[in-house]
């Protein structure tokens, strides 16, 4: 099928693709800002840098749509599987951000990561071949292109992509009980909907060149929706920030009464600097959001609160009948480290160290009851390191 696009069109195309660089390159430089981990950064570059192929890719054709082609044949079949190529990375990305994101465990696994990978060696493979076999686009001897019979192929894998993201964001939010991991999926979900609807239009009316503007339109969006959430989460691990955890204990302290008393853990990492000087610092980033995944599946199951501090330090409260077991969260929270990092493989064992104070009564101060949370995460950490003799 022979693409044609009016001389309008051709301007409507240009114009869109440079706004859409000029929107994206905002978002490049706000990058340089950490929003996230190291793997999530690197993904979501990767996604905006393989954009800007395509946008550039999807601006030159415009010139060889038409009847009048300007370019030779040969540059036209390189622009083209560059264009197909580039807007599958860009599906490609977008799966190992979202996953990143949501958490999941394989996500940091090379072997998942070879397994999304497939479809995407199969666009480049189609693409390569494409000016010879004509499967995903032709070339006629004018330097004319036309789609071939299996673009649907390529365009079921982009939006394959794109909407599995969304899905195991769904699966993600029903089965989570934190707010900030929620509002991480909710964000994901929301991604697809521009690029959805601009692909469809796109694909029935090539003369409308929306899909760049859809496709960036839902990137901003995220970026968006990560940097408003990173005013109250950790961008490395996603728990709740220092600034979110005295909020809500301050509120909390208030809802104390001779009923209901609020607990406080203070929790901080065994020999982290071990682990950074020996495995370096992607491992001691890894360290954390194991820790951090342990505490949101503990928290999960106490129904309450978990956040990141700072460094390696941690925080887990409880707001329960009075004498409650600490022991007890300990324990959970030890178990549930312990099964995170066997399944993750770690070469190393994280231990951690934990204080735990109560608040008996409204008239407690937030600082008084967290000073003593940590003098007691401190005797323990003396105790640690005495055992170990480091």
């Amino acid at each position: 099928m022979q693409m044609t696009i009016s001389n309008s069109g051709i301007d409507i195309y240009l114009i869109t693709d440079v706004s859409c660089i000029l929107l994206l390159l905002h978002v490049l430089q706000k990058l340089k800002i950490s929003v996230g981990s190291e793997d999530e950064i690197k993904f979501f570059r990767k996604m905006i840098l393989s954009f800007f192929v395509y946008v550039l890719m999807d601006a030159l054709m415009v010139f060889f749509m038409e009847s009048l082609a300007v370019f030779p044949p040969a540059a036209c079949c390189v622009i083209s599987a560059l264009d197909e190529i580039s807007l599958a990375a860009v599906g490609l990305y977008w799966f190992l951000f979202g996953t990143t994101r949501l958490g999941y465990a394989c996500s940091d696994s090379v072997r998942f990561r070879m397994l999304a990978a497939i479809p995407f060696a199969a666009v480049v493979v189609f693409s390569v071949t494409s000016p010879f076999t004509g499967l995903l686009f032709r070339i006629s001897p004018e330097g004319v292109y036309s789609r071939g019979p299996l673009f649907a192929v390529q365009a079921g894998i982009t939006f394959l992509y794109n909407l599995s993201v969304p899905v195991l964001a769904v699966i993600r939010s029903a089965r989570t009980k934190s707010p900030s991991e929620r509002d991480k999926a909710i964000s994901l979900i929301k991604f697809v909907v521009a690029p959805l609807c601009s692909g469809i239009i796109q694909w029935i009316n090539p003369n409308t060149p929306i899909l760049c503007l859809g496709l960036v339109l839902g990137i901003y969006y995220v970026f968006i929706d990560i940097l408003d959430m990173q005013i109250f989460n950790d961008a490395l691990t996603g728990l709740n920030n220092r600034r979110r955890a005295e909020r809500y204990l301050t509120e909390c302290i208030d809802m104390v009464s001779a009923e209901k008393h609020l607990y406080v853990s203070m929790i901080d990492v065994d020999h982290f600097k071990c682990i950074n000087d020996r495995y370096g610092h992607a491992e001691g980033d890894r360290a954390l959001k194991l820790m951090a995944d342990a505490l949101k599946v503990t928290a999960d199951r106490y129904h309450d609160f978990s956040a990141r501090m700072g460094g390696d330090e941690f925080l887990f409260s409880v707001l329960r009948q009075p004498g409650m077991d600490a022991d007890d969260v300990t324990q959970t929270l030890r178990q549930e480290l312990d099964r995170l990092t066997a399944a993750a493989g770690v070469p190393y064992r994280i231990g951690f160290s934990i204080g735990c104070a109560e608040c008996s009564s409204a008239s407690d101060s937030l600082a008084a009851l967290t000073k003593e949370a940590d003098s007691r995460q401190y005797v323990m950490k003396r105790h640690h390191h005495e055992e170990t003799g480091s």
